[in-house]
């Protein structure tokens, strides 16, 4: 239970931040706020998808396959978002963070009921 409580942590904490540094992130990279909304609107979609696919994701993995998946995803996600400066990279990788961000709550449950 410990591990999967600290694990959904670690994954929250590494998507909160972005919403308190968007102002640095206009400022330092001169990002517009449609760039900022753009890269949002990529993780609450992707995040969408994600919840949707689930169920026919779990009918190919087992809950211990996805959970791997979806951690490794979003630690490479979230790191190749804070690699990049590139406005569409940005996109891309935090969309992808949102998709695998978006399993790993209602595996958690699986795994822990």
């Amino acid at each position: 239970f410990a591990f999967t409580y600290v694990a959904y942590v670690v994954i929250y904490l590494g998507r909160k931040p972005v919403a308190v540094v968007k102002p640095v992130l206009q400022d330092s990279m001169g990002l517009t706020p449609n760039q900022l909304a753009s890269v949002d609107s990529s993780f609450l979609t992707a995040y969408a998808v994600g919840q949707l696919s689930l169920g026919l994701l779990s009918a190919v993995f087992t809950t211990p396959q996805l959970l791997g998946l979806a951690y490794l995803g979003c630690g490479v996600s979230v790191a190749a978002f804070g690699a990049t400066a590139a406005t569409y990279q940005m996109i891309l990788a935090w969309g992808c963070a949102g998709f695998f961000q978006a399993v790993v709550n209602p595996l958690l449950v699986i795994w822990v009921a």
